[in-house]
């Protein structure tokens, strides 16, 4: 199965303060901090580096503090052009890095690519795409639409450092459900009557793209994700 949270870090977000780049509120568009030869001019480069990569990063990393901002990779890509890019220590842009919920994105974008190809139809029952997937009768009507939106109703406990023994994200992705992360999340039981309410869960991600293997097969599945999607970014 494709696990997207082992995607490159070439692909970055950065959410920054506004409050960190007042001098450059001034400026009327992005292209007004590139430089003549389209790069983002030294200045607002030593901002952002300053701010992203902190000097003192490796200090406290060594000492056990993992307080402050943390980037390993940002890349800013603008009009087909890598205008900055930045990477912490030994990271580089070929080194696989764990994307963590970013991948929930990817996986959301990957369902609409499928169903743009008329492989599936978010308003379908799982029951009709992955029979005898869903093994509680309860879930039998669940749409992927629900499973897109976390609003299933499955009994998702998303809590970790908290109460880590009555957590299932750390059951899925460590002890009991990490051989099938889909099949563990698929197996809970249902708290509340599916689309009544959002819960934030990184089960659900995981048996969609579970769901969506088993529909394909894993040549057409694969096929969708590396040829229809990523290589097309």
């Amino acid at each position: 199965m494709i696990n997207f949270r082992y995607l490159s870090i070439t692909w970055a977000i950065l959410v920054v303060s506004t409050t960190s780049f007042v001098s450059l509120q001034a400026k009327s568009s992005f292209s007004d901090l590139l430089s003549d030869e389209g790069m983002l001019n030294k200045g607002v480069e030593a901002l952002l580096t300053s701010y992203a990569f902190p000097k003192d990063r490796l200090e406290k990393q060594k000492q056990g503090d993992r307080s402050g901002i943390r980037t390993n990779g940002l890349v800013i890509y603008h009009k087909g052009k890598i205008v900055y890019q930045h990477y912490y220590e030994a990271f580089t842009p070929d080194t696989p890095h764990l994307s963590w919920s970013v991948s929930k994105s990817f996986t959301n974008a990957l369902f609409g690519v499928a169903e743009h190809l008329d492989l599936i139809n978010r308003q379908q029952k799982v029951s009709e795409l992955a029979p005898g997937l869903v093994a509680n009768s309860k879930g039998k009507d669940i749409t992927i639409a629900q499973l897109l939106s976390m609003s299933s109703g499955i009994d998702w406990k998303e809590g970790y450092e908290l109460n880590p023994f009555d957590s299932d994200v750390i059951n899925m992705l460590y002890t009991l459900g990490h051989k099938d992360m889909g099949l563990y999340t698929a197996k809970l039981d249902f708290k509340t009557v599916p689309n009544t309410r959002f819960k934030y869960s990184s089960g659900e991600t995981n048996l969609l793209m579970r769901i969506l293997k088993s529909h394909l097969g894993e040549e057409r599945y694969e096929k969708l994700v590396w040829d229809d999607f990523l290589g097309k970014l």
